[in-house]
């Protein structure tokens, strides 16, 4: 093996947090729980391409990682996941691979650490193509590949497949027709200080590690909800157009919530198009509060 530099292109920027305290073999010390890390998802060709058939086993090179701070000036951690071209077409044609994506880089980043890292699953994308400027970052390659043809681009070497993922994401054929109305209602309110509060409602059913399965998902212009053990999706897609909301959306009206002050009315569809025309998500300083009392997820934008 041996180390090359890339500069690779910039695709989208998520941020998650470590859950535990863990050493942190990279930085040579113990980083403790709580700490953001900002991955920036990109793209270099000289990255293995995925098979043309699957998104759950993508290969990922990550850069070496580098000490941070966030906006507010609280220390963070920053490094790239690297991935070949093709799968940003996949992203275009089809935004749910984006998802496979950001779950694909956990892995990889939980598995480069070791030592029982564990990043959360409850996601940022901040609105940036990626926080700082990408410049040359060193991979780690093979040698003989480098030696194996002087004409052809060094690849990087493929790193041993990833498991197959938790089917956490379920593609919009199936969510369809998964009676999600039975399963979630939402509304959402602003808040005195400005902010966007949307109140979910969730089965009562769920185990504790059904829970802790759960992901969430937040851009700024869309909140995406998975429960694994349903399973089942909520997409609140505000990129959509008006004709697509009307035409897409459930005519549920949320009748498993009581509206409390402030709070939309009518149903699925006007509350999409009320929110639509909202400010976007406020996604670096996103919160989400999970009331199992209540059976709500309340997620303040």
């Amino acid at each position: 093996m041996t180390e090359i530099l890339v500069t690779p292109k910039p695709g989208f920027c998520i941020k998650t947090s470590t859950q535990n305290e863990v050493l942190w073999g990279d930085l040579g010390k113990t980083v403790p729980k709580n700490v953001k890390i900002f991955i920036n998802i990109c793209y270099h060709d000289s990255i293995p391409a995925p098979t043309p058939t699957s998104s759950s086993n993508l290969p990922v090179v990550l850069s070496s990682i580098r000490p941070d701070t966030d906006k507010a000036g609280s220390p963070a951690i920053t490094l790239e996941a690297v991935l070949h071209p093709d799968v940003k077409s996949r992203i275009l044609r089809n935004q749910d691979v984006k998802i496979d994506v950001a779950e694909a880089a956990l892995l990889k980043i939980e598995e480069h650490v070791a030592n029982g890292l564990s990043l959360g699953r409850k996601l940022g994308t901040p609105n940036l193509a990626s926080k700082g400027k990408l410049v040359p970052r060193k991979v780690a390659v093979s040698t003989s590949r480098l030696d194996h043809d002087n004409q052809q681009k060094p690849l990087i070497e493929e790193m041993k497949a990833l498991p197959e993922p938790k089917k956490s994401i379920l593609k919009p054929s199936t969510v369809q027709n998964a009676g999600l109305t039975d399963v979630f209602s939402w509304r959402w309110a602003k808040t005195d200080q400005g902010k966007l509060e949307v109140r979910i409602r969730i089965p009562s059913s769920l185990t504790k590690s059904q829970i802790e399965a759960t992901s969430l998902l937040i851009e700024p212009r869309r909140l995406i909800l998975t429960l694994p053990a349903q399973p089942a999706e909520l997409d609140i897609n505000l990129n959509k157009s008006d004709a697509e909301i009307v035409t897409t959306s459930s005519s549920s009206s949320s009748g498993y919530l009581t509206p409390s002050k402030g709070e939309t009315e009518g149903d699925e569809t006007q509350r999409l198009l009320q929110l639509k025309r909202q400010r976007p998500f406020n996604v670096e300083d996103a919160h989400a509060e999970w009331r199992i009392a209540t059976s709500t997820l309340t997620v303040t934008l």
